[in-house]
């Protein structure tokens, strides 16, 4: 089981609120505070890394996009001639794509 501390940090909690520590056993954290309460909780075995007073982020990923604004940037772009002679051979009845033979 891989157990570790973050000590001595600005961890972000939610919006407005930071810890200082936080503890995590097996990629999942299971605790925030203050330092003294994630040492005790963290107990031997733990690795115990000093942020030095740094923000710590835990979990951010941040893998999205804003269509909208992506297809409105693109509108600029032509369809290649493939989808220009698929185009013309396709209707929409009653909200679904029909094709033309």
């Amino acid at each position: 089981m891989k157990k570790f501390a973050l000590v001595n940090g600005k961890i972000y909690v939610e919006r407005g609120r930071f810890a200082q520590a936080l503890y995590a056993e097996d990629g999942v954290i299971r605790l925030v505070g203050r330092d003294d309460e994630i040492g005790s909780a963290a107990g031997r075995g733990a690795e115990v890394l000093d942020c030095e007073g740094r923000t710590v982020i835990p979990g951010l990923n941040d893998s999205h996009m804003h269509l909208l604004g992506v297809g409105m940037e693109m509108s600029h772009l032509h369809p290649p001639a493939a989808i220009r002679e698929i185009l013309p051979a396709a209707t929409v009845i009653g909200g679904e794509i029909v094709y033309r033979r």
